[in-house]
């Protein structure tokens, strides 16, 4: 799989762009949007290969769009490790995505209450438990048939092997979450530690690592292309305590001002 390239940095943009007598700076401002024309928020690696609009060259167009963007953005209160706060752009795209999600998928069930028993409720939500276990525990990498781990899951059957033993983990963990978020209690980082402890169980080369944030005695973790070059390197082991309470208050409370949709809070 191919990286992707990174963006020119924007200030050899921005004096690319007032080298160019042909297009005013302003002009260039006034006409730049955060998506392209087909509405789309596209990364830098797939816009190069586009054509730009308005005789620009794709720096420019670039250059326009990502200033665009920056001026629509919403800061949080997360930094990444450079201490700069991640932004979100509320673009019509990701409205309509969550109208859509208000609309399927908010849980409410069209039956008639007079129906709908605590045991339909309960085997409705455990069905649900089930397939999200499944599906995030694919996509982490285990590999198992979606038929032979649900069949795993409904009669209690040990795993057989580790791809077996991350879904049911995943799926002991939501059942915990579902159980705190029945009894309403908040996200700390005392029990983000416990989902680390259950999560894990079993598949940790030393058991004591699970639950438990690195320290700065530790070989830190690195996030590695195909290549082995590094993609990401987290902050410093010191400063993640103070990294997870601000996460959980965000996960608890939102930004200190305004709204943010549920689910882009979650995202």
């Amino acid at each position: 799989m191919k990286r992707p390239a990174p963006p020119p940095p924007l200030d050899r943009l921005f004096a690319l762009a007032q080298e160019r007598e042909s297009l005013p700076f302003s002009e260039l401002i006034a006409n730049a949007r955060p998506v392209d024309s087909q509405g789309r928020y596209l990364h830098w690696d797939e816009l190069r290969y586009r054509r730009p609009p308005n005789g620009l060259s794709a720096e420019e167009w670039w250059l326009g769009m990502s200033l665009s963007r920056r001026a629509a953005a919403r800061q949080l209160p997360l930094l990444n490790r450079r201490d700069e706060p991640f932004r979100f752009s509320n673009i019509d795209e990701v409205q309509a995505a969550v109208h859509r999600v208000d609309q399927e998928a908010s849980g409410h069930i069209l039956i008639d209450e007079t129906v709908i028993t605590p045991d339909l409720r309960n085997r409705f939500l455990v069905s649900s438990l089930v397939e999200e276990s499944i599906t995030s525990s694919q996509l982490e990498g285990a590999s198992t048939s979606r038929v032979v781990a649900k069949a795993m899951l409904e009669t209690g059957r040990p795993p057989v092997d580790e791809h077996e033993l991350m879904i049911v983990n995943n799926y002991r963990a939501l059942l915990q979450v579902e159980a705190w978020a029945h009894a309403r209690l908040d996200v700390t980082p005392e029990r983000m530690l416990e989902l680390h402890r259950i999560v894990v169980d079993g598949t940790m080369r030393d058991p004591r690592d699970a639950g438990r944030l690195q320290t700065e005695d530790d070989d830190r973790v690195l996030v590695l292309w195909s290549d082995q070059s590094v993609i990401h390197q987290p902050p410093a082991a010191r400063l993640l305590p103070e990294r997870l309470d601000r996460l959980c208050d965000f996960a608890n409370h939102g930004p200190p001002s305004g709204f943010i949709h549920p689910v882009v809070q979650a995202i």
